[in-house]
């Protein structure tokens, strides 16, 4: 298992975009654009996006239903149309206008996790109407290839609407007045807005499918309608009505189309009406309303939407940093997201601002909650903390949870309200917005951040404060400088911030990452400290850390058999053994590093030379792997050293939970010095620590199984933890 987690410095590899399953196979029916409106291959392709149609002077009608067809896409369905009220759309849906040129692309599944910074400032100006006689619709394209432009000059031939029934190239359907909407042109730093009357969806008619039907008798059939129009026409203009006021018996069977003529995006009405969008005067407004109601009063229809709560960021800017949150958190919604909050403090850092959260806010499903002291006091704060403590450990609430005595029910109720969403099937609430996984990892490195940040201002050891409770079995015999460079190191691997960086090199001396190089375990991180900051040597980074990697290949050399400067000893069988107890501890342990360098070395085409013999990557991994198969029983007395794994493994561990009878065998209590009997004991422990792994064997390879021998019986986590990574490693690469 490699303990580096930092593949993702190179370049990120984007996935291969896939080919449109509607782009046509033979070249010669895909729509040419011109190299200036050529799209870029690498832009992701729509599936719906709104363009302005061209005016449509029908007073008195309901919103238009428009069918185009194309003289060069008879075997195709008509999904474009272009626009001669607005700036002309590219296949990749970019915007386009003679002054300024603009791309506005937006990733749905970044907007939660990425911050939105505030890049540019544009005025904005609002014209109610081009006209009094002009509407402005938009067309939408669902079915639209990437490759097909919106844009369709020369080769529009009909353009047809039926203003009565909803019919859109043959489909029935109607769409709900856009009146919310509006169309921008943006030149230069200025965003000319204008009311949108409508949105039409085009559907293909699928007619193309029906290859009987050619262009010919296409525009035949559409002549004898077009003809039968004009006499339909007259005829109500004789009998005095309106188009809108004819009713069934004056149609035949339905509706007939009513003609329109197309207008280019270069011809002169389109430029005209063009212009005419582009607001040529302006008046400053005075706000001395509210933004969220100066929204309203441009587009009514919005109303009924809710307005964002709390007092507006400008206003909050003012204030300082505590102040504006904790007031944000008050009055704003009940949850808060750590994104979002950072647009409150735009100069100052995440730990500035995770430090004044902490101080007014409950952490909950990775969301932030205004603190319950600074919303009430009594029985309700005492509701509304025991539901955030519910709320942070599942994002469901039980009714079976509500309290027991009924004066607390209904309060309870409200408060979860605030929060969650009422499921009467279930019987149960639950928690409204979605955990925020993106903060929670961010949480991570703020405490490790803040931790390596106390550690380095209050140096010395633990157990110089703590000797009573810790020596003199886990004192701090190394010192703690190996800690804060160990420190230093991961957080710069996780960060690839470059105070962590400047930090190892400034302290590379003073902190001695040099000593005890062969050494690594709970209370020396040396080894590993040389073998985590050599990778950034090998892949070509940082060549200043050139010291590290030397040191590594050092500890690597002191480990091979047959070199000049081995540091460790070898049992007969073959086990790695080094002075002290527990010896099974630097086993699992140095061998993790010699698997983790040997996959360094490997990325880097490199091996280790030590002396007159090289040790590489091949070598290191066959000498981890020899040491996890002794372990599990490929040794000179067949024994396996992790309980309960194979026909052989230690049966008397020196482990009080498992040496002592469980409470369904023995439902007296045993107190703390009444276990000397099971201690001394020679028969087997009656529970079985499956996957424990013991100390070991001596130097002869022989094992003791007794508990008093404690440095050979003795399981730990710091035996254990090494060897889970060698050991998905080997499982994966079998």
């Amino acid at each position: 298992m490699d303990i580096d987690f930092d593949d993702l410095d190179g370049p990120s590899k984007a996935p291969m975009t896939k080919k449109d399953k509607f782009a046509p196979k033979n070249s010669k029916f895909k729509p040419v654009a011109k190299p200036k409106n050529e799209p870029d291959a690498s832009a992701p392709s729509s599936e719906q996006i709104p363009v302005s149609v061209p005016k449509v002077e029908l007073d008195g009608l309901p919103p238009p239903y428009v069918s185009v067809s194309s003289k060069t896409e008879i075997e195709q369905p008509s999904h474009t149309v272009s626009s001669s009220s607005s700036p002309s759309h590219e296949a990749n849906g970019s915007v386009k206008n003679d002054n300024y040129v603009t791309d506005m692309k937006v990733d749905n599944d970044q907007q939660q996790d990425e911050e939105d910074q505030v890049v540019r400032e544009i005025d904005v100006f609002f014209t109610s109407s081009i006209d009094a006689n002009s509407k402005l619709y938009v067309l939408q394209y669902p079915l639209r290839p990437s490759w097909r432009p919106y844009e369709l000059e020369e080769r529009c031939e009909v353009v047809r609407v039926k203003p009565e029934t909803a019919e859109v190239l043959s489909t029935a359907w109607r769409p709900p007045t856009a009146n919310r909407y509006a169309v921008g042109i943006l030149i230069g730093n200025k965003l000319h807005l204008n009311p949108v009357h409508s949105a039409l969806q085009l559907r293909p008619s699928l007619q193309h499918l029906k290859h009987q039907n050619s262009l010919k008798q296409t525009n035949t059939r559409f002549d004898e309608e077009t003809t039968k129009n004009e006499k339909f026409m007259q005829q109500v203009k004789k009998q005095g009505k309106l188009p809108g006021a004819v009713t069934k018996q004056n149609t035949d069977t339905k509706e007939q189309w009513i003609p329109l003529k197309y207008h280019g995006e270069m011809s002169l009405l389109s430029r005209r009406y063009m212009e005419s969008m582009v607001g040529q005067q302006d008046s400053q407004i005075q706000f001395s309303m509210s933004q969220s109601d100066y929204i309203d009063s441009l587009c009514p229809a919005t109303s009924g939407k809710p307005r964002p709560q709390g007092s507006s960021r400008s206003s909050l800017l003012k204030l300082p940093l505590e102040e504006r949150i904790k007031k944000h958190l008050l009055e704003g919604p009940p949850t808060h997201r750590f994104n979002a909050l950072k647009h409150l403090a735009p100069d100052s850092s995440d730990d500035d601002i995770f430090n004044v959260l902490k101080e007014h806010a409950h952490l909950v499903q990775g969301l932030w909650v205004v603190k319950t002291k600074l919303k009430c006091q009594g029985t309700d704060a005492l509701l509304r903390n025991y539901a955030m403590l519910q709320f942070s450990k599942d994002p469901i609430f039980h009714e079976a949870q509500l309290p027991k005595q009924t004066r607390h029910i209904e309060c309870m109720k409200v408060i979860l309200d605030e929060f969650a969403a009422k499921r009467d099937s279930f019987r149960d609430w639950k928690f409204r917005e979605p955990r925020d996984d993106s903060f929670i990892k961010i949480k991570v490195f703020l405490h490790s951040s803040f931790v390596f940040r106390f550690a380095n201002t209050y140096r010395g050891a633990y157990s110089n404060y703590l000797h009573s409770a810790v020596c003199p079995f886990y004192c701090d015999n190394n010192g703690y400088q190996d800690e804060l460079l160990w420190a230093a190191a991961w957080l710069h691997k996780a960060s690839r911030r470059r105070q962590y960086r400047e930090y190892i090199i400034r302290n590379e001396v003073i902190l001695r990452a040099g000593d005890t190089i062969n050494e690594f375990g709970w209370d020396n991180k040396h080894a590993g400290i040389n073998v985590l900051i050599s990778k950034e040597v090998l892949m070509g980074k940082s060549p200043d850390l050139k010291s590290f990697q030397n040191n590594a290949d050092a500890f690597i050399c002191s480990l091979c058999p047959g070199t000049a400067h081995l540091q460790v000893h070898y049992s007969p069988g073959g086990l790695i053994f080094k002075a002290g107890g527990s010896n099974m501890q630097h086993v699992t342990s140095l061998s993790f590093l010699l698997l983790t360098y040997s996959n360094y070395l490997s990325h880097a085409n490199h091996v280790v030379s030590c002396g007159d013999k090289s040790a590489s990557p091949a070598l290191l991994r066959n000498l981890a792997r020899h040491q996890v198969n002794y372990i599990l029983g490929d040794n000179p007395i067949r024994m396996s050293y992790m309980v309960g794994y194979g026909p052989r493994y230690p049966q008397r561990i020196h482990h009080r939970g498992s040496s002592l009878p469980s409470v369904g065998a023995h439902p007296a209590h045993i107190g703390c010095k009444a276990g000397s009997r099971y201690f001394l004991s020679p028969d087997p422990n009656p529970n079985v620590l499956v996957g424990a792994v013991v100390g070991g064997p001596n130097t002869t390879d022989a094992f003791p199984d007794s508990r008093p021998f404690f440095q050979e019986s003795e399981p730990t986590t710091y035996i254990n933890a090494p060897l889970v990574g060698l050991l998905a490693y080997f499982a994966a690469h079998a």
